[in-house]
């Protein structure tokens, strides 16, 4: 069904590259208006080429951005306001990772990975929410969190931290926000051909011991992913809130 977002005016946090890119992506490709945010000017500035290559004579609004700054955050959805008109979806997707074993994590590190992954949605989601609310049309709320937002994994503690935080951030939010008829849901990925990535996806020996954890033997696409952002956007899942949208090729299906 095409066009499923035209309309429709949307916000997406790391969007220079990875699944963050693919979203907005997939947004502009369904009709829909999108500021896409990162911190990478470089990389918003490809996604805005793509954009022009891809989907010639549709709206994107490249935004520097910090999403672990409020007033940062604010102001960008300000700016989508401003430029876009009311604000329909909020795709809070920016994230980080760290590898380290838990006795060897610095406290800088764990900040980090928690300020962004955690943090930064939730300043995303109430900034988006608040905006939502003063429209009175209801709303769309699209959070970024992971397999291991269900599950735990070695030398990721504070990256699964993060993720079941924003898990359970996305429930919290569905219930508050349920009586203005916006809904919130996020996507839970497995692993997923990105930036972030690219070094385990390299190593031949490594990437195909893990896929034997993976029912379809292969990694994911980030443009799988951003169908379900898609999904979740549209009107298709109008009745769909507080919900962890898992996109793995079956990985935790057998945990």
């Amino acid at each position: 069904m095409p066009d499923l977002l035209v309309g429709k005016n949307a916000i997406v946090t790391g969007a220079a590259s990875g699944i963050g890119q693919a979203i907005a992506l997939a947004f502009l490709r369904e009709g829909a208006k999108v500021l896409g945010a990162d911190r990478n000017a470089t990389g918003l500035a490809e996604t805005a080429k793509q954009a022009d290559e891809r989907h010639a004579g549709s709206t994107f609004v490249s935004h520097t951005c910090d999403v672990t700054k409020r007033t940062d955050v604010e102001a960008m959805v300000a700016r989508a306001v401003a430029e876009l008109g009311q604000l329909d979806v909020m795709a809070a997707i920016a994230g980080v990772a760290l590898e380290h074993d838990f006795v060897d994590i610095e406290d800088a590190d764990w900040r980090h990975v928690i300020d962004v992954n955690l943090h930064g949605v939730y300043l995303c989601d109430q900034a988006a929410a608040r905006q939502m609310v003063k429209q009175g049309a209801g709303g769309r709320i699209i959070n970024m969190s992971s397999v291991n937002g269900l599950m735990g994994e070695e030398e990721l503690a504070a990256y699964n931290t993060s993720k079941g935080g924003v898990t359970l951030l996305t429930k919290s939010a569905a219930i508050d926000l349920a009586k203005h008829e916006i809904t919130v849901n996020c996507l839970a990925p497995g692993y997923i051909r990105t930036p972030l990535n690219a070094e385990g996806i390299a190593d031949e020996e490594w990437i195909n011991e893990y896929l034997k954890r993976v029912p379809f033997r292969r990694v994911g696409e980030a443009e799988e992913v951003a169908d379900c952002a898609v999904f979740l956007a549209s009107d298709l899942s109008r009745y769909v809130t507080g919900h962890p949208l898992v996109v793995d090729g079956g990985q935790i299906a057998v945990i």
